[in-house]
């Protein structure tokens, strides 16, 4: 009757152990799947960005390719200074 009675124990025990790290489990996952989400969101934000600054660079070589470095410079420097004006 005694080794029932400690089977009885174990396997209580056993149960609370299972149900504790299967909870563990599910909250972790939860986590998991946030961080992923979100490091999906700013991978797709970081692939806009280099998308937009490889347009950015197509349309300086061509500006360089058809007139020169120096009037592209100039022009860049042109157009940031009236920038810098209108937000004044």
């Amino acid at each position: 009757m005694e080794s029932i009675l400690h089977a009885d124990i174990f396997f209580f025990v056993a149960t609370i152990f299972v149900a504790i790290v299967g909870v563990a489990t599910i909250v972790i996952g939860v986590y998991v799947v946030r961080i992923l989400g979100d490091v999906a969101a700013v991978t797709k934000r970081i692939r806009e960005s280099a998308e937009s600054v490889g347009g950015a660079i197509d349309t300086v070589a061509e500006e360089v390719k058809h007139d020169g470095i120096v009037a592209t410079v100039m022009g860049i420097i042109h157009r940031e200074k009236k920038k810098i004006r209108k937000n004044d």
